[in-house]
């Protein structure tokens, strides 16, 4: 269990931390992708975690505030305070990420 926290943490830290980076380094790619990481990429990982970690081991609704804590940071270093707003995004896409892993284990097990 421990290691799929890690692996949820990693991989959540490694897209919020490297799809910025690319924007530094590549100025040319931050007109394609300036929000799209913000509106799209980084809800679908802040669920898609949280979704893995409790198919495999059922209610863990904590795994929801992974990708909301792990944001801000990241937050404050390459965007601006006002991209705090996101966290609480990314807390309810976790939670929906939850959900529909409980919903589906639970139809599994019927």
């Amino acid at each position: 269990m421990k290691k799929d926290v890690v692996k949820v943490v990693l991989l959540t830290a490694a897209v919020y931390v490297c799809v910025p980076l690319m924007n530094l380094w590549f100025p040319m790619t931050r007109k394609y992708t300036f929000l799209l990481d913000l509106w799209l990429l980084n809800p679908v990982v802040a669920a898609a975690g949280p979704f893995g970690f409790c198919m495999r081991y059922g209610a863990a609704v904590w795994c929801a505030l992974i990708p909301a804590v792990l944001f801000v940071p990241a937050a404050l270093i390459f965007y601006n305070d006002t991209a705090l707003i996101y966290a609480v995004v990314y807390l309810a896409a976790g939670l929906i990420g939850v959900i529909l892993a409980l919903l589906i284990r639970k139809r599994k097990k019927k």
